[in-house]
This record gives C-alpha cells, sequence and structure tokens, in this order.
C-alpha cells in the first residue's frame, strides 16, 4: 500500500521524493520548527537525502530498513564521536 496525497490526487513518494532531492542545502524546510532551528544542519540534510532513498518511485531501488537502519547508524556514530571531540576540545575529525 502506497501513501496518496488526496489534495494533488497523487502518490506520496511522486510528492516528496524530488522535493527532498532538490532541497540541497534546504533541508531546514522539513524539519519541525518547534525545534526553533536548534538542530545540526548537516544532520538534517543527510537524513534528507536518506528519505529522498526511501520513498523513491522505483521500489526494486530503494533501501531496505536494514540498509536504512546501517546507514542512520553509522552516521549517529560519527556524529557522537565528533561531538566528544569538540567537548573535549579536540580538532574536528
Amino acid at each position: 500500500m502506497e501513501a496518496f496525497y488526496s489534495e494533488r490526487e497523487q502518490l506520496l513518494t511522486v510528492v516528496m521524493g524530488p522535493a527532498l532531492r532538490d532541497m540541497g542545502s534546504g533541508a531546514g524546510k522539513m524539519v519541525d520548527s518547534r525545534l526553533n532551528r536548534e538542530y545540526d544542519v548537516v544532520e538534517a540534510t543527510v537524513m534528507a537525502a536518506l528519505t529522498a532513498l526511501y520513498v523513491g518511485e522505483n521500489l526494486s531501488l530503494r533501501p531496505s530498513i536494514a540498509e536504512v537502519l546501517q546507514i542512520m547508524g553509522e552516521k549517529a556514530s560519527l556524529w557522537i564521536s565528533t561531538i566528544d571531540s569538540k567537548s573535549k576540545g579536540m580538532p574536528d575529525l
């Protein structure tokens, strides 16, 4: 079953896939405004790019949830080590 955007009478993948892929550094437009811009822009951009892969129109090209979780885990580890090194006064990796 595919998500459907009733206002445009289109599949959500048709609407959101291109929007996510074309946003470049505009990932902040997708982030909840209640965060008051208190988030890492790079993290938001990476997550938007990952989301774009997952909502692609071609089902066979979409990553599995296992692949998505693996990518998220790898990115989270990198972000955590970067934050940890900054908190210890070390230069960026």
